[in-house]
């Protein structure tokens, strides 16, 4: 018998360490996060925080009001900046330290990701090759500790995403 839960996770979103990822652990349940890439967020698809058309962010009725409210606020934006710049001075893209970065976390047996095309598909697969120093992994972990702990953080106005420097393109 094969027992595993799925719960969101990945370097931006890390609640399920407190007490899932334990329970899991003690009892040798395997955890299979989703949305280890925020969305797309954490891949160069973002890139500049311009939200190509036709993402996540701009589904019809609350999925995208849900991916905003997660994901769209300057200091997530930020924390994503600093990682890419991170990942670039070390030979990595975005996708390949969020992607590595989670499948090498305690319990995590595989992870569930969607991929749009084949190239996305090709670097996913490629990202579980990547292996992060511990300097690499210090980094990813700051990325939640830096983060500001609110219940909800709204979801942002188009005043606000210019303001942050995202723009939506068309």
């Amino acid at each position: 018998m094969f027992a595993s839960v799925q719960q969101r996770y990945n370097l931006l979103h890390r609640a399920i360490e407190d007490e899932i990822v334990p329970a899991c652990q003690s009892l040798g349940v395997a955890i299979l996060p989703w949305n280890p890439l925020a969305g797309g967020l954490l891949t160069s698809a973002y890139s500049n925080r311009r939200l190509p058309a036709g993402n996540r962010f701009d589904l019809p009725g609350s999925r995208g009001e849900m991916y905003r409210r997660r994901y769209l606020n300057r200091a997530t934006l930020d924390e994503v900046d600093r990682i890419r710049v991170f990942a670039a001075r070390h030979g990595h893209s975005l996708t390949d330290v969020a992607l590595s970065w989670v499948a090498s976390q305690p319990g995590v047996t595989s992870t569930l990701i969607s991929a749009d095309n084949p190239e996305q598909l090709r670097e996913a697969v490629g990202s579980l090759a990547v292996v992060l120093s511990d300097e690499e992994r210090d980094a990813c972990d700051a990325a939640w500790f830096n983060l500001p702990r609110t219940r909800d953080l709204g979801v942002p106005s188009t005043q606000e995403l210019n303001n942050s420097g995202t723009a939506r393109s068309t």
